[in-house]
């Protein structure tokens, strides 16, 4: 047998989780991180994780991730166009290949991939015979620009997934799971890639039982803006939404919480109103799940002053947790996150436009009517957490799932003297002559 299908001792009961985005707890990469492989851990799975290369290093030893792929997926390296995306297929199909040589296992999952990471999944797929293929888990859950308008950030991804769709050959259907958390979302990706999606249970749960949300000893309720901040998610519109419900004689008190540390205008101004009023609190760090669960349990009411258009198919992790924890939410108009209120919550208090002043006079609302809309959403959670929950994520994998009885033939089997060459190659292509930049140590 030649060196490049040489027959190797898999791994029984083993799992490949691949993550190219988790640098930091900044967003929910990592959570999602700890729930997935926790559980598969728990489970008696000898579990093999990686993430970025620039990935925090505390990160790293807490969840036993090894810093791996050289490119974020969320940063074009050239552009919004062909080029970048073949860079980015590129350099996450070598990298995909060095995991598989480090460690070949059962189930190969990759978490949050966009158009040109999924491409390289399908690619990578193409050495193995389909009935000798590792199962293959793929979860889908940021927006693939279908149906944006030109000013929206993510608007041309659409073409890309349509592309990255045709190169997913269907005989390995029957050893793959494509999946999202949310039928509109499940809906959007079936269309563009053309290939079927389920929709699976959602992962997180508290660290808690769900409670009832209530007035403090001085009759205020804790507002809160939580999470990765960023402009689509109405970052901008906060320091004016602060200023405006603090002229209003409102019984509250607002906690704004920010996982990703910038020192932009918006941050400095919130720093500013945090200082001058002691109502408001300002939070700039990313945390563990211990530091997040202690902001969800500060929390009587989650705002989500996210863009509307932007979230009609797209979730939101912090409405999940939301939902999960029993807290009454104030979300935009016709968005997935409104119909997951709806769902668990009974209605859900809502803005039509993008602008402070609409979303103002939704926490309005929601205020008047709070008891109503927290005992709404404690009863929610309950029925939430009978069909969520990553143990009952991982039980339907398990049910579909199909494994190898023999050893795997993986190729190529080493390091060769091209994959050095493509190595600083790809490295050139991603970062350019000065090279990559760690920011976390």
């Amino acid at each position: 047998m030649s060196e490049n299908n040489r027959e190797i001792t898999k791994h029984v009961g083993s799992v490949c989780y691949i993550d190219a985005a988790i640098q930091s707890n900044a967003g929910h990469h990592a959570n999602a991180c700890r729930h997935f492989v926790g559980e598969f851990r728990r489970r008696g799975f000898v579990v093999h994780a990686y993430g970025n290369q620039d990935l925090d290093s505390s990160l790293a030893q807490e969840l036993h991730i090894e810093p791996l792929f050289r490119h974020m997926p969320y940063l074009r390296p050239r552009g919004e166009g062909s080029v970048s995306y073949f860079v980015e297929r590129s350099s996450f199909l070598h990298d995909v290949k060095s995991a598989w040589r480090r460690a070949p296992c059962d189930i190969m999952f990759f978490h949050s991939p966009l158009a040109a990471q999924f491409a390289a999944v399908a690619l990578w797929l193409q050495q193995f015979h389909p009935d000798e293929s590792p199962f293959l888990i793929v979860g889908f859950d940021t927006p693939t620009g279908n149906m944006l308008t030109a000013d929206n950030p993510f608007h041309y991804y659409s073409r890309f997934y349509r592309k990255a769709g045709k190169l997913f050959d269907l005989r390995y259907l029957p050893r793959t799971l494509l999946f999202t958390v949310d039928l509109a979302v499940t809906d959007d990706y079936a269309e563009l890639l053309n290939l079927p999606i389920q929709t699976m249970p959602a992962i997180h749960k508290g660290l808690r039982e769900p409670r009832l949300r209530q007035r403090d000893a001085d009759g205020l309720i804790t507002v809160a803006f939580l999470g990765h901040q960023r402009f689509e998610k109405g970052y901008h519109l906060i320091p004016e939404i602060v200023r405006q419900l603090l002229g209003l004689p409102l019984p509250l008190k607002l906690l704004i919480h920010n996982s990703a540390a910038v020192d932009c205008p918006f941050s400095q101004q919130l720093r500013a109103l945090a200082s001058e009023h002691p109502r408001v609190a300002f939070v700039e760090k990313p945390g563990d799940q211990f530091h997040w669960q202690d902001l969800l349990d500060r929390s009587d009411l989650i705002v989500l002053p996210y863009e509307p258009d932007r979230y009609r198919r797209s979730g939101s992790g912090v409405a999940t947790e939301a939902v999960s924890e029993g807290i009454p939410m104030v979300v935009p108009s016709g968005s997935t996150m409104e119909t997951l209120a709806i769902r668990y919550q009974g209605c859900a208090t809502t803005f039509s436009t993008w602008d402070s002043h609409a979303v103002t006079c939704g926490i309005e609302r929601a205020v008047a009517n709070f008891e109503i809309l927290a005992k709404q959403a404690e009863a929610g959670a309950v029925e939430w957490r009978l069909s969520n929950g990553v143990a009952l994520f991982v039980d339907r994998v398990l049910n579909v799932a199909v494994f190898n009885k023999g050893p795997l033939v993986i190729k190529p089997s080493e390091r060769s003297i091209y994959d050095a060459v493509m190595d600083r190659v790809l490295t050139r292509l991603v970062f350019g002559r000065r090279g990559p930049v760690r920011r976390h140590s």
